[in-house]
């Protein structure tokens, strides 16, 4: 019997789903990966050996965009299987008081999506596998609370 892709342990990863508020609609950080495909993703990554969901995301946010950042926990590990691997995902929502950002060589530009223009980003196949269906779970009492 040999193992299918549904079978293999999911890696562990967490991902920061920071938002603002563009006249009245939220807009989500993507980043655009600057190798493979170059689709845009949330921040984010793997969790190292000894480090909890939070701390990873505070170093990737460090990391990845040049800023410190307060999270909140809005998805406690999320079995999401796509064809590149399996995964179980710890989200954040995140504030900062950062405007502009540094970007890493892991990524080579970012923009502001609304939802629906994450939906026609997803269609158009310009961001990561999964993505909107990870921001649609994501819990709406937390998403709404007043800035």
């Amino acid at each position: 019997m040999s193992l299918g892709d549904r079978d293999y342990i999911p890696s562990e990863t967490s991902r920061l789903f920071l938002y603002r508020k563009d006249n009245g609609e939220k807009e989500f950080l993507l980043l655009r990966k600057s190798y493979g495909e170059e689709l845009y993703e949330t921040p984010g990554g793997s969790i190292e050996s000894g480090e909890t969901p939070g701390q990873c995301l505070e170093r990737e946010a460090l990391e990845e965009l040049g800023i410190n950042i307060e999270t909140e926990k809005v998805l406690d590990g999320k079995i999401q299987i796509t064809p590149k691997g399996n995964y179980r995902v710890f989200g954040y929502t995140g504030k900062t008081e950062d405007s502009e950002f540094q970007l890493s060589g892991e990524h080579s530009d970012y923009v502001w999506a609304s939802e629906s223009k994450i939906r026609s980003m997803n269609r158009e196949g310009l961001i990561i596998e999964g993505l909107e269906s990870l921001i649609d779970s994501l819990d709406t009492s937390i998403q709404e609370k007043p800035d």
